[in-house]
């Protein structure tokens, strides 16, 4: 059979079924949107594991032991006031922070990292289980990290934010994400067009 007659068949089966056509391809395209994870969600962000042990970062991390941190991934809370020194207020509700980030599952240890030389930001660090810095359990894990900061009972206009490249990569892998939908969505919808066109819109059909 020639590659034509191939072409041919797949042609005239398109233009006789074309409204299976059309529904096959709107149910594909909503279960490929919402079963199907992203990309970005099961690639591994941590390229540490394919280090030689020579690395002089492997060295550090054996030299780090005896503080108990090797096995963690770190993640900055930052807490900051915009033109003022933080409060007696702020300080306890960083104290409280402090007791209600260790609740969250994956999370190790809670580190005060100290306060900032004009004394308008203290930074804590979140020492997080390697086992939650994997694809989509990140973006899990920081979103319960951000949710537990939401619930927190804050002082007015005191500012709390996470930092680092574990927050940074969730928010560039939900950019990504959303991007990714808005490409998806705009070629069902011309797919859509094409299929259901009428004739003359975009020429006579053959």
């Amino acid at each position: 059979m020639h590659i034509d007659a191939i072409f041919g068949a797949i042609g005239r089966f398109a233009v006789r079924f074309r409204w299976l056509v059309l529904l096959v391809w709107v149910a594909a395209a909503i279960g490929a949107a919402t079963q199907l994870p992203a990309l970005s969600s099961v690639t591994q962000n941590n390229n540490s594991k394919f280090l030689p042990a020579s690395a002089p970062s492997q060295h550090a991390i054996d030299l780090s032991a005896p503080f108990g941190t090797a096995n963690f991934i770190p993640i900055p809370v930052v807490a900051a006031r915009s033109g003022s020194a933080l409060t007696a207020a702020d300080d306890a509700a960083m104290t409280s922070l402090q007791k209600q980030l260790i609740t969250v599952p994956g999370v190790a240890r809670v580190l005060d990292g100290g306060r900032s030389a004009d004394g308008q930001a203290e930074q804590l660090e979140v020492l997080a289980d390697q086992n939650s810095g994997n694809g989509n359990e990140t973006v899990k894990f920081v979103d319960r990290l951000r949710a537990k900061i939401a619930q927190a009972d804050l002082p007015a206009g005191l500012n709390v934010h996470l930092a680092g490249d574990v927050a940074i990569q969730v928010d560039q892998q939900k950019a990504s994400g959303n991007q990714g939908n808005k490409i998806e969505n705009l070629s069902s919808i011309f797919i859509l067009v094409l299929l259901v066109r009428p004739t003359g819109l975009f020429g006579a059909r053959a």
